[in-house]
């Protein structure tokens, strides 16, 4: 589906991506496929946190792939493509197997995963408009790829014989796939008048089990009103604005083409933030300054804004007016001559302070000592369930990578410990 193709960038030696970098309507993209052979969201979010440490300016991500369709409440079938779409009731993909285990073995699900970007939905209702007008460009999207690689044609062909088997049916387990199982089973549907790819929008379920048994299958999407299941999305969705989209079953390619079709509808547009290699790094520098990143703390917290929601207006802002952040703040101004340099915050669980200083972090940098460019503000939202949220490690290079980022000038001091060895990074920053 790319339009270019661009050449291969040089790659730390702890990132394990192979990536395809080019452009698409106007896009830079690049492409990361996960592992052969192993399944599961921890792929994903590894193979992401690579990648944002190889690309840290990314806009949003696109999770393209196959997902098992749920047929039923829509009539998918093979080839069709289904899209996250935000719901009445949710973000658009569900953690499914992720939850309470309450009694009887009934799991009561925590909640649901980031929402799409504004401009991803945005572009999904121009699509939706332009179809109902009769425009087919996924379709021409397929023909032009088969087209060019004439060696996939015999690979893609359009499902013509699509046959679904009740759902309580259970199947002959050999590698002959359905040819000896019972026809009689079958469900009957009418036949499609083409055989271009249907779109459907609507919850997707993601989770760490390949959903094989038709019955487990309903059972779930009724409750939940699923359209879909797929194993990767759940690990993204929180780390990186994204959208889904999955080909039923086995056609990725269907995806492909509907996603190049988004993103000509996506206004292609320049970054506001500067690349650091632009604001005067060396090579050296920008490289150890790459290198630090693991954690990017202001995309933390737009995950916890998105996943709390918004704040009711005046929520949290009596705190911006007690007498001990005031002084606090008088004191960072006074380089702390007479006083402490520890504003705590403490309660118990469950009490709002995240989303307190949350308000802080977005109201602080207006203070006059922020906004005089005298000081700066650095934060860090420590997660006991993530990997790369839990460690002092994680807090000082989160921390460091913003400082940095803030005030370039400091990278000389972080470049005084960055090794002659790459290999021998990571020991450097502990001793840091």
């Amino acid at each position: 589906m790319l339009e270019e193709i661009h050449g291969r960038l040089p790659q730390l030696p702890t990132d394990h991506n192979a990536f395809t970098l080019g452009s698409v309507h106007g896009h830079n993209v690049v492409i990361a496929c996960l592992p052969s052979g192993i399944y599961g969201t921890t792929s994903a979010a590894t193979a992401l946190a690579e990648m944002r440490s190889m690309f840290p300016l990314l806009q949003f991500g696109l999770m393209v792939g196959i997902g098992g369709g749920v047929p039923g409440k829509i009539d998918v079938r093979l080839g069709d493509v289904v899209i996250s779409k935000p719901t009445a009731s949710g973000s658009g993909v569900i953690q499914y197997d992720y939850g309470k285990t309450m009694r009887d073995g009934y799991i009561q699900r925590i909640g649901f995963l980031n929402k799409p970007p504004q401009v991803l939905l945005t572009a999904i209702s121009q699509i939706e408009s332009d179809h109902m007008i009769g425009q087919r460009q996924i379709k021409k999207n397929i023909d032009d790829v088969l087209e060019k690689n004439k060696e996939m044609r015999d690979q893609f062909s359009q499902p013509k014989d699509d046959r679904l088997f009740r759902a309580t049916y259970p199947h002959e387990d050999n590698a002959r796939g359905c040819s000896s199982c019972d026809l009689n089973q079958l469900s009957h549907r009418q036949p499609r008048i083409t055989d271009e790819p249907h779109v459907h929008y609507g919850l997707v379920a993601s989770g760490n089990q390949v959903m094989k048994d038709a019955q487990t299958r309903d059972q779930i999407a009724q409750e939940l009103d699923i359209i879909c299941f797929e194993m990767k999305a759940a690990g993204l969705m929180d780390q990186l604005p994204c959208l889904v989209i999955r080909g039923i079953c086995d056609y990725s390619l269907t995806a492909a083409a509907y996603t190049k079709s988004l993103l000509s509808e996506v206004p292609a547009v320049v970054p506001t933030a500067v690349p650091e290699k632009n604001v005067g790094f060396t090579t050296d520098e920008y490289e150890c300054l790459r290198s630090l990143f693991l954690t990017n703390p202001a995309d933390i917290k737009t995950a916890l804004k998105q996943k709390k929601g918004d704040r009711a207006d005046g929520t949290c802002e009596w705190i911006l007016k007690t007498e001990e952040l005031s002084d606090w703040l008088e004191g960072l101004e006074n380089n702390y001559q007479n006083g402490s340099n520890i504003f705590w915050l403490h309660s118990n669980p469950g009490t709002g302070k995240s989303t307190m200083v949350i308000t802080m972090t977005d109201e602080l940098p207006k203070q006059p000592v922020f906004a005089s460019g005298n000081k700066v503000l650095a934060y860090f939202f420590c997660d006991s369930s993530e990997e790369n949220q839990r460690t002092a490690i994680s807090i000082l290079r989160g921390l460091l990578y913003q400082l940095i980022h803030q005030c370039p000038r400091l990278i000389k001091y972080l470049l005084a410990k960055y090794p002659d060895r790459k290999e021998t990074l990571f020991t450097s920053f502990d001793a840091l």
